[in-house]
């Protein structure tokens, strides 16, 4: 959907909600004025919102006014800048715009779905898409201009599918039978499939909302892990695989916790 408004729509939001229950991924341009502010069906909870990078990889902007919208809001971002499109008056041209990069979202989407055994709902697709990053790539794009980075078809189709780091148990940490102060013991859990076999994971922790730094597993192909947790601190895990064939999966981010 290469339209949008930054008004709410009751019953533009009834028909989007419908057609999620009926099983279609929806895809709609985040619009070009440069805001922050939620544009619409874009912003709806049930709708992938695309921003638009140029050919450095970066927020396309044209001028303070004509340029991709951005903000937590925007899920996902694609190429926006110079795209050969189809004309009103017939022929091509190069055009910009978020309305150019939201048809390559809906693409990838096409290719998830076209991909036998890989996905058999909307949230699947959606979640495929919206994790599809090059994980060994920082966009500069990332973080306050939209809620994941730029989409990779390549990642999205076959990369490994990874199944979020899970607090399976979090106990007293016992050395020599006394417990530690401060200190409790948390296991977590993962996995991946990959029609190549899983060749390593990587796990990493942010603690109180700070960045991401890594985590030491016992073996590159470990499943678990039981680690040391200070109390009154937050903690989120996130973890990625790599297949044998070299092929990195996004990272796939496990719940917050607070160890109280």
């Amino acid at each position: 959907m290469s339209v949008g408004g930054y008004s709410v729509s009751s019953t533009m939001q009834d028909a989007v909600n419908y057609a999620w229950g009926k099983g279609v991924v929806l895809v709609a341009a985040a619009m070009n004025s440069g805001s922050s502010s939620p544009a619409y069906p874009a912003a709806y909870e049930k709708v992938i919102a695309v921003g638009a990078t140029d050919s450095k990889d970066q927020r396309w902007v044209s001028s303070p006014t004509f340029s991709s919208n951005y903000g937590s809001w925007v899920d996902v971002a694609a190429p926006g800048s110079n795209i050969l499109s189809t004309t009103s008056n017939g022929g091509y041209g190069a055009m910009m715009g978020t309305s150019m990069a939201s048809p390559h979202v809906a693409g990838v989407a096409g290719l998830v779905w076209s991909k036998s055994g890989l996905c058999a709902s909307n949230a699947c697709v959606r979640g495929r898409i919206e994790s599809s990053i090059e994980s060994r790539t920082v966009l500069s794009g990332s973080g306050p201009d939209w809620s994941k980075a730029r989409i990779n078809a390549n990642i999205a189709i076959y990369a490994p599918s990874v199944k979020p780091p899970v607090l399976q148990s979090l106990e007293p940490s016992i050395v020599n039978g006394k417990p530690i102060p401060g200190v409790k013991l948390a296991k977590l859990a993962w996995s991946a499939t990959d029609s190549d076999g899983i060749a390593r994971y990587e796990l990493q922790k942010s603690t109180n909302g700070g960045g991401y730094a890594n985590v030491s597993l016992t073996s590159p192909t470990a499943t678990s892990i039981s680690l040391g947790v200070l109390t009154g601190t937050s903690y989120r895990f996130r973890v990625r695989a790599q297949d044998r064939e070299g092929m990195w999966s996004y990272w796939t981010y496990g719940s917050s916790f607070y160890v109280s």
